[in-house]
Order: C-alpha cells, then structure tokens, then sequence
C-alpha cells in the first residue's frame, strides 16, 4: 500500500512538473524557422495561432508543395498538424514566446 501511495505522488508531481514547464520557442520579429525535436501533443495551426496572436503565418513545406495557415479574417488556409521532427516557417509582427503545452 505504501508503495502505490508513493507512487501514485510521484506520478502527480511530475504530472504537475510537465504542466507547468511547456516548451517554449523564441520567435524574433519577422521570420523564423523552427523544427520540434521533442515529443508533444500534435496542436492544429489554427489553435497555436489563437494561442499567440502575434503569429502572422505559419508555413510547411511537404511532398513538393507549400501549405500555410495565415492569421487573418479568423484564419485562412490550411489548418495542418503542427507536429514533431518537421520544419516550419513562422513570421511574427513582434518579437514573442510561443507556447506548446504538453
């Protein structure tokens, strides 16, 4: 029983540990470009804009073609997977910290 008690502690404290220490990325204004080397839950493009509005565009390059997600008129575009181990291209109208919560 005090094995699963502590466990079950353990568990909660890193839970709480990764929630409270999302990954973040420095974007500068204007252009930036960026890759995800760590695991985290997939985010659409459309919430990462809502969750930083100061996000103008962001751009994937695959299978040959250009998608882009632009923040203008709610968002238009394709609305792609933002996901680990791919490149992105990102313009900003300021300088900002962009948050992926895991």
């Amino acid at each position: 029983m005090k094995k699963k008690i502590t466990l079950l502690i353990l568990i909660i404290c890193i839970t709480t540990t990764i929630a409270d220490n999302p990954l973040t990325i420095a974007l500068k204004e204007g252009k930036n470009n960026f890759t995800i080397l760590q695991e985290f839950p997939s985010i659409y493009a459309s919430d990462l804009i809502k969750e930083n509005p100061s996000i103008q565009s962001i751009t994937i390059y695959q299978y040959g073609q250009t998608f882009a997600y632009i923040n203008i008129m709610g968002g238009i575009g394709t609305n792609f997977l933002i996901e680990e181990n791919i490149d992105y291209e990102v313009y900003t109208n300021s300088s900002t910290i962009m948050y992926l919560k895991f």
